[in-house]
């Protein structure tokens, strides 16, 4: 059992983590599939669908009285974040706007949701009536500075990448190039002696 003294920093401490991890697949799913579809080139209208998948955030009060019949909370976002580290990879290996990206796309935002459901619920259950000002500010700030991360951060991230391996392939891309290059001053030598033969130059 944690004390009066403890609960002061643990308790805001534990808040910052589970909105942290409420608010990274929000700011993915609204945000970072957006920017990701529009580098690849996919048209308005299919990115616009992501808005309509949103809707399930919308609607979670459907399933949330399930939550509390069936387990607990920890179970719902443990079972809840393993969902959503399987989504994230599954993203990054289906074909962009595919059936299987836009499904692998609902399940994420479903499992998000339902985290959602479960956070908010153990917040309350765990949060002392004196702290409730404390862990209120640490939550939102977690959250906000989640879909930062996972808006920008992100992003950022995947470019500096892919700016690293063009500059790794340069050698290569050089070294591939240098061969065409060299037959052609040897092509350009011997039709500069064969003409130098036809005028008479030894």
């Amino acid at each position: 059992m944690i004390s009066k003294n403890n609960q002061r920093f643990a308790i805001p401490a534990l808040a910052c983590i589970l909105y942290f991890s409420e608010g990274f697949p929000f700011g993915i799913a609204t945000d970072t599939v957006n920017t990701y579809l529009s580098f690849m080139k996919i048209d308005l209208p299919t990115i616009g669908l992501i808005s309509s998948v949103g809707l399930i955030w919308t609607l979670k009060f459907f399933w949330s009285p399930l939550l509390d019949l069936a387990g607990t909370y920890r179970i719902w976002t443990s079972g809840s974040l393993i969902v959503l580290s399987l989504s994230f990879a599954g993203l990054g290996l289906v074909a962009p706007a595919s059936p299987a990206f836009w499904g692998v796309l609902i399940v994420l935002v479903f499992a998000s949701a339902t985290q959602d459901i479960a956070i908010d619920a153990l917040a309350i259950r765990i949060t002392p009536h004196e702290l409730l000002g404390v862990v209120n500010s640490a939550r939102v700030a977690a959250y906000r500075g989640a879909m930062l991360v996972a808006t920008g951060g992100v992003p950022l991230l995947v470019s500096r990448d892919q700016a690293e391996r063009q500059v790794a392939a340069e050698p290569e891309i050089g070294s591939q190039a240098r061969p065409p290059e060299r037959a052609h001053r040897l092509a350009a030598d011997r039709d500069q002696h064969h003409a130098g033969q036809r005028a008479g130059v030894p």
